[in-house]
């Protein structure tokens, strides 16, 4: 399967194999060009996602971005979800770790 364009898709299952993510960095329209050359320029001029790194499971993904941004009470019901131990009375750094 050749994906042309950005794709979204529910998940109901974080914890399958099936799912790999990757984060994401914006990139402007010299940035392309200067990139990706001639491959850019047969595109139309837009800001485009691109993938950071390999792809790897939600929760590696989101420990290593967007947990930080999380209220601990959220990052507590991904441990339950997880079935990881979490202390009640643990920092966010601890409940991460």
């Amino acid at each position: 399967m050749t994906i042309k364009e950005p794709v979204v898709r529910p998940l109901f299952d974080l914890k399958s194999a099936a799912v790999a993510v990757s984060s994401y960095t914006w990139r402007s329209w010299l940035w392309q060009v200067h990139h990706l050359g001639d491959n850019a320029r047969s595109l139309l001029p837009a800001i485009r996602a691109f993938a950071d790194g390999e792809q790897c499971c939600f929760v590696t993904v989101a420990a290593r971005n967007a947990f930080w941004d999380l209220p601990k009470s959220v990052v507590a019901a991904f441990a339950v979800y997880y079935e990881l131990d979490v202390s009640p009375g643990a920092t966010l750094l601890e409940a991460m770790t």
